[in-house]
């Protein structure tokens, strides 16, 4: 279960970090 925790934080971060990048780009 920790890894399953840990790979949905990692997947989450990424996600908003991609967010935030596709914003600053357009």
């Amino acid at each position: 279960m920790r890894h399953f925790l840990l790979i949905l934080a990692v997947a989450a971060l990424v996600g908003c970090g991609g967010g935030k990048k596709n914003l600053v780009e357009k």
